[in-house]
């Protein structure tokens, strides 16, 4: 890969776009020796800003601080040269940014002196006091330095406008660029970015745990500038919930269900014990497959071992506490069986320490039922957050899971009932239907005979009169008689009485009102 080295010094305009940059803070007279070195053996295409004079007005040292937030890195080389006036420079803003993660610093090595030590005879020891706080290497050469510094900008990005003001070890962290990536997806823009701190942990603080940039955002949607909040962000981080379900229980609710958390010192922490109750889990400092780091964790903080990652589900990830921190949370599950349970149990029981203590990580395994974990503070919001959102999930599972096998269940019983030999069915009569008049009371015979007979003497007359009475008076007759039968069946108590008067005219007592008789006839055939 080709290098390039531009040199930008006090006052000059600053490049509008680069990959990589360095300010240098060294001693004055060795100016062009630094150049030489940084020119050929800087890699990648780099910015270097230089501010050697000793010029103290408004412009250079308004100049010095953008330049100094621009720089992806700081490189303090103070060489055997260096006067009190250039280490006091040097000290006051290696003091400033030693705890920024952007810092590489080196001296010329001193001769041995008898008894004295290094930081009775080197003007520069409180520096070296700070390095070693910091744990910032101490090289002992400019070549040194500028090996780590190529180490640190090995991945330079391209950045532009107030992107400059992200350094590159910001840039490339993975919680940035998601972070950004999200911004710009929705049409905002930085307009500028101030690094405020970074922890850096590991060799030499090789890796960026944490960082805290104060940002300026234009909002697309508000068409409006935001410029009064930081942004802090860590690596994301993967978190387990193991679970079991008892099935002893009835009425089974998620209350009922067991939960597995890790019980650890949190310096944070305002809890009643000040431990932090929580889900085992954590971060790499290299991208890893979720699953697999997750499992490791879960491994690490609680012994538990699983050979099966299919059982682990996955449900996503979300920000823990989006109004601070820009990380995420990928969550996963995994419902224990009894073997598991009775493990993580005992180790509850047992207290055994668990954890990571080269790093010193001290976890110790919990159980509870969900119901006796609300009764206590142990929980912050997002542990409880997660574990209801779980637990909801995997009890509806549960219960359709239920149900689709109780289906299955009785939908077998059947066919294995309708496959079986079938046994000779008797037929049986179907009851008799009710008749309407089965509650009336039988008639006596002597009735019977008297309903007859009086019958068959309405019959006669009827006949007679047809005969004898003219065809206007047949017509109205016969009209009579149709509209008559079209007349629905008189109620029973109707019924009951016409059979009285049935009665009456077998005796000789006809009724007008059963008969009419021959005036009404003739008036109406008229």
């Amino acid at each position: 890969m080709e290098s390039t080295v531009d040199f930008v010094h006090a006052t000059e305009e600053f490049p509008q776009e680069w990959e990589k940059s360095l300010y240098v803070y060294t001693a004055e007279d060795c100016e062009e020796d630094v150049k030489r070195t940084l020119q050929s053996s800087l890699e990648g295409r780099c910015v270097v800003f230089l501010n050697l004079s000793r010029n103290k007005t408004s412009a250079y040292i308004d100049w010095e601080e953008k330049a100094v937030g621009f720089a992806d890195m700081l490189l303090f080389w103070l060489p055997s040269s260096a006067n009190e006036l250039d280490i006091a420079k040097c000290s006051v803003n290696f003091g400033r940014w030693a705890s920024s993660g952007k810092v590489v610093y080196g001296r010329h090595e001193p001769d041995a002196v008898e008894s004295k030590s290094e930081e009775d005879h080197m003007p520069c020891g409180n520096m070296d006091v700070v390095a070693r706080s910091e744990g910032i290497k101490i090289n002992k050469t400019l070549e040194e330095c500028i090996q780590v510094y190529n180490a640190k900008t090995k991945n330079g990005q391209l950045r532009t406008a107030a992107e400059r003001n992200v350094p590159l070890h910001v840039w490339n962290h993975i919680a940035f660029k998601d972070w950004y990536t999200n911004m710009k997806s929705v049409g905002n823009r930085l307009d500028g970015a101030e690094l405020k701190w970074a922890f850096c942990v590991g060799p030499n603080k090789a890796y960026t745990l944490y960082w805290v940039l104060h940002v300026n955002i234009w909002i697309a949607e508000e068409n409006r500038n935001k410029s009064n909040e930081i942004v802090l962000a860590r690596s994301d981080i993967k978190c387990v919930f193991p679970y079991y379900i008892p099935d002893n229980i009835d009425n089974l609710t998620e209350l009922d269900c067991e939960v597995v958390l890790i019980k650890e010192f949190r310096s944070p922490a305002r809890t009643e014990d000040c431990f932090i109750h929580e889900l085992p889990g954590g971060s790499a400092f290299k991208a890893q497959d979720p699953i697999a780091e997750a499992l490791k964790e879960l491994q690490e903080e609680t012994s538990l071992v699983v050979t099966d990652p299919t059982r682990m589900i996955n449900h996503g990830a979300r920000q823990l506490a989006g109004t601070t921190s820009a990380h995420q949370a990928h969550l996963f599950s995994i419902k224990l069986n009894d073997e598991e349970i009775a493990k993580c149990r005992q180790l509850a029981h047992s207290k055994e320490a668990q954890g990571n203590a080269a790093e010193t990580e001290r976890t110790y395994v919990e159980v509870f039922p969900l119901r006796e974990l609300l009764k206590s503070n142990k929980l912050d919001w997002t542990a409880l957050g997660m574990i209801h959102y779980v637990l909801h999930e995997a009890m509806h599972s549960s219960t359709k899971q239920s149900q689709k096998q109780r289906r299955s269940s009785h939908g077998n019983a059947e066919t294995k009932g309708a496959g079986s030999s079938k046994k000779p069915v008797s037929k049986v009569a179907p009851p008799a239907v009710k008749s309407a008049t089965a509650d009336k009371k039988p008639l006596k015979p002597a009735a019977v005979s008297q309903r007859s007979t009086a019958v068959t003497s309405e019959r006669n007359i009827r006949s007679a009169d047809r005969k004898s009475a003219p065809e206007s008076q047949k017509s109205h007759s016969k009209t009579f008689t149709e509209a008559e039968s079209k007349t629905k069946a008189p109620p029973a108590a109707e019924r009951s009485s016409s059979s009285k008067a049935y009665q009456r005219k077998s005796s000789g007592h006809a009724s007008a009102a059963t008969l009419p008789d021959e005036s009404t006839q003739e008036s109406e055939g008229k």
